[in-house]
């Protein structure tokens, strides 16, 4: 009888084989870029998406909400839920990001009617012209970790996340 672990180990060994599902927000532009780019072929990993061409475009991301409240909110609405970038480089895949953020927050805001629409960046903004296109584009509020105590009230414990991954 196979040991179950040796068993993983074997199946983790077969090409192709995917050890973890994507979130949703990636779900989204795997189904889009898959329409787009039909011979596109993607390696997953929950959070993260590399396309497995010489020249690998690659995107970490996550859907998540705020826990603490807003600081100026509009009534109703004292959270932001968005989509957090983490790292993006869509190399030759042109025109499938905007439209899967655009899809799938409207997933997010039915899905959490009490939260105004963001796009959150968790790293270092290398380039604010383009994420602040998307966000206008979008109707989305840009908020950056540069930013973030202008849109956000401060977590009263420091240790703990400022927000909920939704995935």
């Amino acid at each position: 009888m196979i040991k179950l672990r040796y068993l993983l180990n074997e199946l983790y060994n077969i090409p192709g084989y995917v050890d973890r599902e994507p979130n949703e927000f990636l779900k989204v532009f795997l189904k889009l870029v898959k329409k787009k780019y039909p011979e596109s072929e993607w390696h997953t990993d929950f959070n993260e998406l590399k396309s497995k061409d010489a020249d690998r475009a690659t995107i970490i991301a996550m859907a998540i909400k705020t826990t603490n409240p807003a600081v100026d909110p509009e009534p109703g609405k004292p959270y932001y839920v968005g989509i957090a970038m983490e790292d993006v480089a869509t190399k030759q895949y042109k025109g499938v990001l905007g439209d899967a953020i655009k899809e799938y927050m409207s997933v997010l805001l039915r899905q959490n009617r009490d939260s105004m629409p963001a796009l959150f960046l968790i790293t270092d903004n290398d380039n604010p012209d383009a994420w602040e296109h998307v966000a206008n584009k979008y109707n989305l509020t840009l908020i950056t970790m540069d930013n973030w105590d202008e849109y956000v009230e401060p977590e009263e414990d420091p240790d703990e996340d400022p927000y909920e991954i939704l995935d």
